[in-house]
């Protein structure tokens, strides 16, 4: 039985990088960048005016000039060419460019009309003030994404603002997700009170979409032998597959032997965490990966979290930390010998995380209200009040 280290480790050596696809910029949420993205200009690309009000020369100012003479009104989008005067002001709008000469821009609220004449009623300004200066964001060629990075909101109007309606992105696997059980019914069927509805594939497919995955293919067989094998070798022609329960030692869990018979190496089987343990990832000939998770709800989870996201991430290239640290306000007594993983919240002023309530990994509510998965490692017997623990965020 692998260490749960020693299992990422497996992972990681096999993972090889997804393939790529150029994507228009109106579908990328949820995507992942596989370029770099560089400035194409400067950023301002001029000297931009950030307040309506009057662009005068500094100098003047300090020469005691209060009074100021406008000579003309400037907009955004204007194409200026003028250069300002001694003595003089130009009326401006915010986004406009500044004309050549002048460094300060006093606000609006900051000044009085009398005629064609301004007054500075401000006891104080600053050169280049309510100014942004240009190339102070960035300068042309500066790399400001890399490859890697999450497209959210905020990254994709940095495309679009840098021209770009088109970016390389990482094309996610083609997907199959199987559940299994003889217990196990759709969730519009009444449920006898020996069956339980199948809520293990919304999970799995609700886990997937956070990455911009939609499985092609979505099937449920009971716990028998052959069903299994016809629905797997369907499967398999996917190139991520993620089959839930059907791993443990039971006489009706098929799952290992029947991925053996279609000729899958079996990188792992069995990982030292609680819950979680019957866990098995293996890989089809034609490159197909496998992830064969527990069938109780919060191991499913909870190993996906694991190791079905870690290996996207691998393949992914994504730079990111999964666990994270914070204080605990409670004790807690390590039983299994094993690194133990349990659902945790931040306590009511968010200072410190707190265990939730749980009656084990088949427990259907354990994970509500939960933030992710506190882990108690293995070598640590006890967990006590104010101790620094990682956790893993959802």
């Amino acid at each position: 039985m692998n260490s749960l280290q020693q299992t990422l480790k497996i992972i990681n050596t096999n993972a090889a990088p997804f393939t790529r696809a150029m994507c228009p910029i109106d579908t990328l949420d949820r995507h992942i960048l596989a370029e770099d993205i560089a400035a194409d200009r400067d950023y301002p690309p001029f000297h931009r005016v950030a307040m309506d009000g009057v662009a005068i020369r500094y100098r003047d100012w300090e020469l005691g000039m209060r009074q100021f003479r406008v000579r003309k009104t400037i907009y955004a989008g204007d194409i200026v060419e003028d250069e300002i005067g001694s003595g003089e002001c130009f009326i401006i709008m915010t986004g406009a460019a500044c004309p050549r000469g002048a460094d300060v821009i006093v606000r609006k609220e900051d000044i009085q009309y009398r005629g064609d004449l301004v007054d500075i009623i401000s006891s104080e300004i600053k050169c280049f003030q309510n100014i942004a200066k240009k190339g102070e964001d960035c300068l042309k060629g500066d790399l400001i994404i890399s490859a890697g990075t999450r497209c959210n909101p905020p990254l994709i109007a940095v495309l679009a603002a840098f021209g770009k309606s088109k970016v390389s992105v990482i094309q996610m696997p083609t997907t199959a997700v199987v559940t299994t059980g003889s217990e196990v019914v759709q969730i519009e069927q009444r449920a006898t009170v020996f069956q339980i509805r199948n809520s293990n594939g919304y999970l799995l497919q609700s886990m997937l979409k956070k990455w911009g995955i939609l499985p092609e293919f979505n099937a449920h067989t009971h716990d028998d032998k052959e069903s299994l094998r016809a629905t797997l070798e369907i499967a398999l022609k996917q190139k991520l597959v993620l089959i839930n329960g059907g791993i443990s030692v039971g006489e009706a869990d098929f799952v290992l032997e029947v991925l053996q018979d279609l000729d899958v190496e079996i990188l792992f089987s069995r990982v030292a965490i609680r819950p979680g343990k019957p866990v098995t990832v293996g890989r089809s000939k034609n490159g197909t990966f496998v992830f064969a998770l527990p069938g109780n709800p919060l191991s499913c989870m909870l190993t996906f979290i694991l190791f079905v996201e870690h290996y996207l991430i691998a393949c992914c290239g994504l730079r990111e930390q999964r666990a994270l640290k914070a204080s605990i306000n409670f004790f807690r007594k390590n039983k299994s010998g094993l690194d133990e993983f349990f659902p945790v919240q931040f306590n009511s002023n968010g200072s410190e995380l707190e265990e939730l309530p749980s009656n084990g990994s088949g427990d259907i509510t354990a994970a509500l209200g939960a933030i992710g998965f506190g882990w108690h490692p293995k070598e640590l017997h006890e967990l006590h009040p104010g101790q620094l623990i990682s956790y893993i965020p959802f």
